[in-house]
């Protein structure tokens, strides 16, 4: 007879006095940036559209930082209760696992909370991208005893169809960011979030990470077939001539890893907000007022919604347009390095009035409404000026990865 009558149960007895709310939040959020951060290829992977090449773990520090020094629960213990649970299998690997189930609870813990809908959303979307980064790195320990190379891992995009998540969003997180409409509301999942019968827990836990395995499986049978072809691009030289010689040639192909680590700070005003970039470009830009930059800055992450690819994605035309122009200056590698010189580069860049690309003027003139919005000024110059520097900020803030 099991110990237990539900995961429900299981799941009180370890998380009782445990509330969905901003707090909550916040430490997930830190935990979700601790481990992009603990290495360049987890942001690297997350921005990319490669398959196999970056050698990504959840390993069982992360599985302790996340529960024992975040949550203050032991995940072993509620493995081993959710095994002993009435209409749990313990030999099915996905439904029996105590760390899925533990984050499907705290998703539910967020549907069912007196949140307002965008905290909870928040909150959901926080737990869902940590199951999914757990899931896929699983599965990629489980698939690859080696690193795919670079050239091949291309190949294999460009014969993926559109029917592939990965070929159709373009990047690793944007299939986890599409995905994560399953657990929100109208969802395939959001009403048994509600219910939370240890029916509902199996069902979800299976097809969660079922579709993200599933995408990794078909696009494995791709990756066999090109690598027995052996029909992959040739990729070109990697070096170019220096002052010294013969040098490194850092080429920023996707710069997709810049803007999922600014959209992934940017809802977040106390990791979107980087004072001391404030203090650097106020420095440079003399007639900045810092105090009402300050106020955009928090105006637009709390209350500005960002939809990538929309014509009002200020993000993305920050980045791209900077690696763009900066590019045909000769900057083409080590940006954090280069920032001052940048910096001023993209002050005379956004500011010229000369530069035609529509997409420029318009986030340019979306940008100055937005700023008096933030602001609650009407002086020009003022709007401008911080405008300008949005769009400087964004790109600095993204590259230095404070």
């Amino acid at each position: 007879m099991s110990k237990f009558k539900s995961v429900e149960e299981v799941m009180l007895k370890h998380f009782g006095n445990l509330k969905a709310d901003r707090k909550l939040t916040k430490q997930l959020r830190a935990f979700r940036f601790d481990w992009i951060q603990k290495d360049p290829i987890y942001a690297e992977f997350l921005g990319s559209n490669l398959f196999g090449v970056h050698e990504i773990r959840f390993s069982r520090m992360d599985d302790d930082n996340l529960f024992v020094e975040s949550l203050g629960v032991s995940h072993i213990d509620i493995d081993n209760d959710v095994k002993d649970t009435k209409g749990i299998e313990p030999s099915y690997q996905v439904s029996s696992n105590g760390i899925l189930q533990s984050l499907i609870f705290l998703m539910h813990l967020y549907t069912v909370s007196k949140l307002s809908d965008k905290d909870k959303h928040e909150g959901i979307y926080e737990v869902y991208n940590i199951f999914a980064y757990k899931v896929i790195s699983s599965l990629y320990y489980g698939y690859f005893d080696y690193q795919v190379t670079e050239p091949i891992a291309k190949t294999v995009y460009e014969k993926l169809s559109n029917k592939f998540l990965l070929k159709k969003l373009g990047s690793w997180q944007n299939v986890f960011d599409y995905r994560t409409k399953d657990v929100l509301p109208k969802g395939l999942h959001y009403d048994k979030l509600k219910s939370y019968t240890t029916d509902d827990c199996v069902r979800m836990a299976n097809d969660l990470q079922g579709r993200i395995r599933e995408l990794v499986k078909n696009i494995y049978g791709v990756l066999v077939a090109v690598t027995k072809e052996k029909d992959y691009i040739k990729t070109s030289s990697t070096t170019q001539e220096g002052d010294d010689g013969a040098e490194t040639k850092d080429v920023i192909e996707r710069p997709e890893k810049y803007l999922t680590y600014a959209r992934s700070i940017y809802s977040a005003e106390y990791d979107f907000v980087d004072y001391d970039i404030v203090y650097l470009l106020g420095d440079i830009s003399k007639n900045l007022d810092t105090n009402e930059f300050v106020k955009t800055l928090k105006y637009l992450s709390n209350e500005v919604i960002i939809r990538p690819d929309d014509k009002d994605d200020f993000i993305s035309v920050s980045i791209l347009q900077t690696i763009k122009y900066i590019n045909e200056k000769n900057i083409s590698h080590d940006y954090a390095g280069n920032i001052y010189n940048i910096i001023n580069m993209m002050k005379g860049y956004w500011s010229s009035s000369s530069v035609k690309d529509k997409e420029v003027k318009h986030v340019k003139k979306l940008l100055y409404n937005i700023t008096h919005k933030a602001t609650g000024k009407k002086t020009k110059w003022l709007l401008v000026t911080i405008s300008i520097n949005i769009l400087i900020y964004i790109f600095v803030r993204a590259v230095t990865k404070r």
